[in-house]
């Protein structure tokens, strides 16, 4: 008798505020055998808030082949397995991309993938922004080295509205080089810890959120909306 392979739940979990996520999400983290986690602490934090006991599994960007050699044989066996990244949707700016092609490859159309969508920074703020969205361009993190410069000439260059993302600790290089690259009067709206009870959003010239940002403490998450050249009014 051939055991079908079990079911990989790509799960989205809060950016911030915990009542965002949705109940099917819980559901399932309850019911799988097993939750693969970029970051277990944070992970855990969720699973204490709302009562989930389910066996946690680190999963990040420099796992061993072997973890996921261990991740496969568990769906061989029929294992039900949930993916969650630290914040948001798995597979956007995290390691999962790596481990769905490695699911692909072990069992083709076998395999069942669900996606379980809920928060997201990038849909967050681009419903604030005031800005047509119906063809945007997300760049995820701004390379640390390697890459940087091509990366914001690509984004000056966009046609269309441009989402990335930033750290803390670098957002104050990221908006410098944000202003060389597009200028001082291209407008921006900047999220900052999205959905967290110290949420801001502003909206205006990257010069002017480039000096606001030099002057104040870096806290949480980034988001930037780069709008195009010439929409802004």
């Amino acid at each position: 008798m051939t055991v079908m392979p079990g079911k990989l739940y790509l799960v989205a979990t809060p950016i911030g505020n915990l009542e965002d996520i949705t109940l099917r999400a819980l559901r399932l983290l309850k019911e799988a055998d097993a939750v693969l986690s970029e970051d277990t602490r944070v992970t855990r934090k969720l699973f204490a808030h709302f009562g989930i006991t389910t066996p946690l599994i680190p999963y990040y960007q420099h796992s061993r082949e072997d973890v996921v050699r261990k991740i496969l044989a568990m769906l061989e066996r029929g294992k039900n397995l949930a993916l969650v990244t630290c914040a948001g949707t798995p597979g956007v700016s995290d390691p999962g991309p790596r481990l769905i092609t490695a699911i692909y490859d072990a069992f083709g159309d076998a395999i069942v993938l669900v996606p379980i969508p809920g928060a997201s920074a990038v849909t967050a703020i681009a419903s604030v922004s005031g800005v047509p969205m119906d063809e945007f361009h997300f760049f995820g993190y701004p390379p640390a080295k390697k890459g940087r410069q091509g990366y914001f000439r690509d984004v000056a260059a966009n046609p269309y509205p441009g989402i990335l993302f930033e750290s803390p600790h670098r957002i104050r290089r990221t908006m410098d080089d944000l202003v060389h690259a597009i200028g001082e009067d291209r407008h921006i709206v900047v999220g900052r810890e999205l959905t967290k009870i110290f949420e801001t959003i502003r909206r205006g010239r990257t010069g002017d959120l480039c000096a606001d940002i030099a002057q104040e403490k870096p806290r949480g998450e980034y988001v930037i909306l780069v709008e195009p050249q010439g929409k802004l009014k």
